[in-house]
């Protein structure tokens, strides 16, 4: 993005500013910033921006809206909204001036960069479709002759305008009405077994010349089946191109042929006996014939044994020969290849131009090469070799053909592959940080909450934050499902008791025009499953449906015991022969065609233009894959949808649970005096893990340096634990602690991470406890007293 330029439309200078750093760092170098309507319509017609950031209130007497509208009409620039507000009226009139992109405020660069990376793509996309639409609208009104097009009822219509009053007549003549009602019976008949056989298959194309006694002219048609993506039967495409002056030159032509033979065999009748008998006699010896012959089969089978498609074409780029591989390439037999041009051929991407290499060949007289991608995702190797009868005299063109699909979605999975991995990564880093982040926010607020009397104004204020950074860290835990590794801890559980008592939260995602009906099944037997698991699948399943129903509506949710029988694949997993439990969650919303079906499960993917994520139900496919289980989707537009969850029946029954009240209070933590050392790179962390281990008794020294730790301990042999961040800058977690059991064994380790499922990742050797960020009190001092021991 070095080159684009940006406009910034921000009544707030601040915020403008901190906008333009941004922009800055996203690539945009050169930026532009409005404080009012009337500036920002100056500044873009002066500047002429790629892009145009808009705040949607400016002041008080004009609004973004109003200016984006403007701008619209000047050029189809992308215009983002970057606002506070989220309500539907400021919504509703945003949408009007068709932005490409909705930021509220606060944002994250991420956020801001996703939006302006999508808003650019799809400026792009849309110029380019407009940009192709005229060309195609170019190229069909300026096509020779008329074109015509029967419906599915064989009844003509009219594609093109015509400057040419005898196509306008024609087209006036044939619009709306069939074959029987222009021609006489025994022409109409013959005309729709014509086009009956092209409906059924029987041929790919009819073509040929015929001559209409009203007109006293000759024409020359082309009928061609069309089919939709489906393969369903649309109509026939007809062209009709008036002949007639080449028809009488070719008719001149014979006749004078035939008189110049006929002079020719006059005066020299003794000559031509002469010709015949040599003729004769060399055809009696039928030598040379043999010889050619010979070499003629020797050169069919060596180029038939070749796999690759290789066509020879003279210099109008029509196919004079074809090998016996170019019909298993092409598509068609060799005998339909040869006379077609190249432009005819399957395979032609259809940019005849410059970039065509077999008119660079033709230029200059080199060998060419090129890779074309065909709309059915094929993939060809296309080789272009010049052939000379002397130098620069150029004669025809061999053409190679090589079919490279296999290769090329090799390429692609890999790539693919790469890509996902490179997201793991990156969400691995953003729990990282979220996580110690939390770690403050959360721990901190607990503990204000555990010393703050509930009559203390604020609180209900601390307590909105906790219940805030609780939401934060499950959120953080459903980015850590898409690419986890390691199972969770399952639990033996009753998914329709799960229902019931989740049931009040699902009413509270869904809107008052919608209900949940539940069916399930009485004698439902028992899984093995992560709860928290089973609620992201109810959750995703149930928001999906909601956005299905934006006028309200039904979703039902059943459960039901089912057996699988051995080799049963639903679209999208292959499962085992065994018993599962069944969950399906329905819905009466505006449904899905088959393309979007195709599509729902992959990551990023979202019908949702303002909204949604592409995340849910990725996510929802990832929990099932883990657990060996099956999903099937069953949808039609305007019919609803209907998501089938099939996970394994459990060999194993629940075990009993005391059931502890909300009224009985949690067990005190047993205190100590120990000397503990505490290691993390983030400063707040440090200061909160030792706040909580000095309130229950203990003594503690903090660092941020594992060099500085060494040398804490060599001071302080009396240190009895060592809480270490396995993820330190100087010198790593692990290595840190594989240096103080060599000289203080007596030193106990707990480790403690942001980084979700370290614990499974192949190079990760933990040989002591790891405490998962955001640290909660409870958890941290029953580790820290298990370690030590109970004896205080």
């Amino acid at each position: 993005m070095s080159n684009k330029k940006a406009l910034i439309v921000e009544d707030e200078l601040l915020v403008a500013e901190d906008l333009k750093e941004r922009l800055e760092r996203f690539g945009f170098q050169n930026s532009e910033i409005a404080l009012t309507d009337e500036e920002a319509i100056a500044k873009y017609k002066q500047f002429s921006p790629d892009l145009v950031l808009m705040d949607i209130k400016l002041g008080r007497e004009s609004n973004g809206v109003d200016v984006a509208k403007k701008i619209q009409k000047m050029a189809e620039t992308p215009v983002i909204f970057v606002t506070a507000y989220a309500d539907k009226p400021t919504v509703s009139r945003a949408l009007q001036a068709n932005p490409y992109g909705y930021v509220l405020k606060p944002f994250t660069d991420s956020s801001l960069y996703t939006a302006i990376n999508v808003a650019m793509v799809l400026h792009k996309i849309q110029k380019d479709f407009k940009e192709k639409s005229e060309w195609l609208e170019a190229i069909v009104t300026n096509i020779p002759g008329i074109i015509l097009y029967k419906d599915l009822n064989y009844r003509y219509h009219t594609v093109t305008k015509r400057f040419n009053e005898l196509y306008n007549q024609i087209e006036r003549e044939v619009a709306g009405k069939t074959d029987f009602d222009i021609f006489p019976y025994e022409i109409a008949i013959k005309i729709r077994d014509e086009d009956i056989n092209l409906r059924n298959r029987k041929v790919t194309k009819i073509e040929k010349d015929f001559y209409n006694e009203k007109y006293e002219k000759w024409f020359h048609i082309i009928k061609i089946p069309m089919w939709n993506k489906k393969g369903e039967f649309q109509g026939i495409l007809i062209s009709i191109k008036d002949i007639t002056e080449s028809k009488i030159k070719e008719e001149n032509i014979r006749l004078h042929q035939l008189n110049i033979i006929k002079e020719f065999r006059k005066k020299n009748h003794a000559l031509y006996e002469e010709g015949k008998k040599l003729e004769e006699e060399i055809q009696k010896k039928g030598l040379l014939k043999k010889i050619l012959q010979e070499v003629r089969d020797e050169k069919e089978l060596i180029l038939n044994s070749i796999t690759d498609c290789i066509l020879y074409l003279n210099k109008s780029l029509k196919i004079k020969w074809a090998n016996k591989a170019s019909e298993r390439i092409i598509g068609l037999s060799v005998s339909k290849i040869i006379g077609l041009t190249c432009r005819e051929l399957p395979i032609c991407d259809g940019r005849c131009k410059d970039e065509c290499p077999l008119l660079k060949c033709i230029k200059e007289k080199e060998f060419n090469e090129k890779i074309i991608g065909t709309k059915n995702t094929k993939y060809w190797h296309l080789r272009v070799f010049p052939v000379c009868k002397e130098i620069n005299k150029l004669r025809g063109i061999l053409i190679t053909i090589r079919d490279i699909t296999e290769k090329k979605i090799l390429e692609e999975k890999v790539a693919r592959t790469e890509k996902m991995e490179a997201l793991g990564r990156l969400a691995g880093g953003i729990t990282h940080d979220f996580n110690n982040i939390l770690t403050v926010i959360k721990g901190y607020s607990e503990l204000i909450l555990q010393e703050m009397d509930k009559n203390n104004p604020f609180y209900n204020d601390v307590k909105e934050i906790f219940k805030a950074s609780k939401r934060a860290t499950e959120l953080v835990e459903q980015i850590r499902e898409f690419y986890k590794k390691t199972p969770s801890e399952k639990e033996i559980i009753n998914l329709n008791e799960f229902i019931n008592s989740s049931k009040s939260v699902l009413d509270h995602l869904i809107k008052e025009n919608i209900t949940i009906n539940l069916d399930l099944n009485r004698e439902l037997k028992y899984i093995e499953c992560t709860p928290s698991h089973i609620q992201q699948i109810l959750i995703n399943l149930v928001l999906n449906s909601r956005d299905a129903m934006p006028e309200g509506g039904t979703i039902n949710i059943k459960t039901e015991n089912v057996y699988i029988e051995n080799g049963y694949t639903t679209s999208y997993l292959e499962m085992e022969q065994g018993d599962y439990v069944m969950l399906e969650v329905s819905d009466t919303g505006i449904g899905m065609d088959e393309d979007t079906i195709k599509k729902i499960f992959e990551p990023f993917y979202t019908t949702k233009k303002n909204s949604g994520t592409g995340f849910g139900l990725s996510t929802v496919y990832g929990i099932v894959k883990q657990y060996r289980g099956g999903i099937t989707v069953d949808s039609q537009p305007g019919k609803g949808t209907s998501f089938k969850i099939f996970l394994p029946v459990s060999k194993k029954t629940p075990e009993q649970k005391l059931e502890i009240k909300d009224t009985i209070p949690l067990r005190p933590m047993k205190r100590g005096v120990e000397n503990i050392l505490v290691i993390d790179d983030e400063v707040p962390v440090t200061l909160f893990i030792s706040r909580i281990l000095q309130k229950n008794g203990y003594r503690v020294t903090s660092t941020n340096s594992s060099r500085k730790a060494l040398q804490i301990i060599n001071d302080n042999p009396s240190i009895t634990l060592a809480i270490i961040d396995l993820v330190m800058p100087d010198i790593s977690g692990p290595e840190l602690a594989r240096k103080i059991k060599e000289n203080f064994p007596w030193i106990k380790i707990i480790f403690i991470s942001g980084y979700p499922d370290i614990i499974g990742s192949n190079n990760a050797k933990i040989e002591h406890p790891v405490l998962q960020k955001p640290i909660e009190e409870r958890k941290l001092l029953k580790l820290v007293r298990r370690e030590l021991g109970n004896e205080y």
